[in-house]
């Protein structure tokens, strides 16, 4: 059976350069099936490039050829754009994909012996109809609807049942403070990337207390310059989303090395860890912020706002500033804040919240550069 279909496209290049090419498979109604990419140099001349369609995606489809490629060259902007009429396929010619097989179960981890769990560890039913290595991704939400976090395994399985581990953060789950039982969105796909399956599964009714506490809080000075590309940082905690798809870091500008995070698109918040405050009388909060540009990163509109929030000794939050969302795109804030004195104790912590957007690569806010700690002179 074909793992792929792959269709040989063919481009007239008048100027040598890196070149996306981009696929879009389609069946003889209309229907959209799935699609390929690919970015690589081309010479002058006419160049072959290979466009691969997963076959997992004709195969679960279930129509027959031809199919419809409608093709696009893009470098900047869209140069061209073709279709193109495949051989006639019989979609039973294509492998048959893997499916996620319940009933799926989970069970607390307690690495360390202390008698609290460490993961909340979930065990997914995959049939398998032949080797293969696969990603699974999985996010986990509490009763109330609040992201607990999120995991992924990628991992090579041999034909039949397999069960395929999948561990979350109990750290989270005790700091989050909501028992069980919580919601599991499972994702199966290609390493390419590619849609396979998805379900979604519902735990066990476990209590915050039976998980691990979270780690010590951090020690002043603290500063993140998001040098290594993630929010979690090298301790795996430093701040965490309340959506990924909106929140991040990333190298299209930066306040000084090459990343910084971003925040955008809608309603987002975006948290640090715990910072113990509570051996300081005096303290402050440094942050650089751009505004997003089309340059690098879309521009926030009116509406679009960035606020600046700290956790008090009480444990509410209390807005510290308000950057609103129209305004000079690509303008630069070096900001230094003294905090009160109600900051000032073992848990604090800082988050930044944007109001709105208009979704996914929209209405960028960039930060940078946090300093929490003894005023710098």
């Amino acid at each position: 059976m074909f793992e792929y279909l792959v269709v040989d496209v063919s481009v007239n290049v008048t100027t040598a350069g890196t070149y996306e090419i981009y696929g879009n498979l389609n069946d003889g109604f209309g229907s959209g099936i799935n699609s390929a990419y690919n970015e690589t140099f081309l010479d002058l001349g006419v160049q072959i490039v290979e466009l691969r369609f997963n076959g997992y995606g004709i195969r679960s489809h279930a129509v027959d050829g031809p199919f419809v490629v409608y093709l696009y060259v893009y470098c900047d902007r869209t140069l061209d754009e073709d279709t193109f009429n495949t051989s006639a396929y019989a979609w039973s010619q294509f492998e048959i994909p893997p499916s996620l097989s319940p009933p799926n179960s989970d069970h607390g981890l307690d690495t360390d012996e202390d008698g609290l769990f460490d993961y909340l560890v979930v065990d997914v039913v995959v049939s398998v109809p032949s080797n293969g290595t696969f990603e699974f991704e999985a996010v986990l939400i509490d009763g109330l609807g609040h992201y607990l976090g999120s995991c992924s395994n990628t991992t090579y399985l041999t034909a039949g049942l397999d069960v395929v581990e999948l561990r979350f953060a109990g750290w989270v789950i005790r700091e989050n403070g909501v028992s069980g039982p919580f919601r599991v969105y499972l994702n199966l796909a290609t390493v390419e990337g590619d849609y396979i399956d998805s379900d979604n599964y519902l735990s066990y009714a476990y209590l915050p207390y039976e998980f691990e506490l979270p780690l010590p809080s951090f020690l002043p000075p603290w500063s993140d310059d998001f040098e290594l590309g993630t929010l979690e940082g090298s301790t795996g905690v430093n701040w965490s989303s309340t959506d990924l798809a909106l929140a991040g870091v990333s190298d299209q500008t930066a306040g000084s090395g090459a990343y910084s995070m971003f925040i955008s698109g809608g309603y987002v918040e975006v948290k640090s860890y715990y910072i113990d405050l509570s051996g300081l009388t005096s303290v402050e909060l440094r942050v650089w912020i751009q505004r997003g540009d089309d340059s690098f990163s879309e521009d926030p509109d009116f509406g679009d706002d960035l606020e600046i929030w700290y956790e008090d000794a009480n444990h509410d939050w209390q807005k510290l500033d308000t950057l609103y969302g129209e305004g000079a795109p690509g303008e630069t804030y070096g900001l230094v804040y003294s905090l009160p004195t109600n900051a000032l104790h073992s848990m604090f912590r800082i988050k930044f919240v944007q109001i709105d957007g208009d979704g996914p690569g929209t209405d960028y806010w960039r930060i940078d550069n946090v300093y929490v700690g003894p005023p710098l002179v």
